[in-house]
């Protein structure tokens, strides 16, 4: 205690993060189901593709094989020596416009459990932190939904933490 280095508890190892800021539009992932561009000419879907050969045996895929790219991704990622990347769960109207967690775009309050199943399988050997950013509001967008306690409101943001944690595995 009274240290600021994130410290294992058993091991009592300490935690110096070291991975990739970007891309915030990780999960904007053509694999997952229902994942659509909103702004497809600056900001595709992610494929992944040159990482297909990083993902190994036993590791995590859907719907007859899908995810090898972005697995694969994450396994490159751990092999260089990174321990932490972060990405956004919520994006849309801003930069990216390709992530939500929704079944629509613009309904905050129904989840698609199947994007989310997928978003879930994920391999847990990898000693990574995951920096899970809910959303970014964006400045034109905060303007737009002025009073609601960010882009999704406040329903959204009292039901999101509690619904990704009991999808965690």
């Amino acid at each position: 205690m009274g240290k600021h280095h994130l410290q294992f508890a058993g091991t009592k190892e300490y935690f110096l993060k070291a991975g990739a800021d970007a891309p915030e539009t990780l999960l904007g992932y053509a694999d997952f189901d229902n994942t659509i561009a909103g702004k497809p000419d600056k900001v595709p879907l992610k494929t992944w593709a040159p990482h297909i050969g990083d993902w190994k045996t036993g590791d995590p895929t859907w719907r007859d094989g899908k995810g090898k790219g972005l697995i694969g991704a994450l396994n490159y990622l751990s092999a260089k020596g990174a321990n932490s990347f972060s990405f956004l769960t919520y994006n849309a109207a801003g930069d990216g416009d390709n992530v939500w967690p929704f079944v629509e775009r613009n309904d905050k309050l129904d989840y698609d459990c199947s994007k989310l199943d997928q978003r879930g399988d994920r391999p847990r050997p990898l000693r990574c932190q995951w920096q899970l950013q809910r959303e970014v509001v964006q400045s034109a967008h905060r303007r737009q939904t002025r009073g609601q306690r960010g882009a999704c409101g406040a329903r959204w943001r009292e039901g999101f933490p509690r619904h990704a944690t009991r999808r965690g595995r």
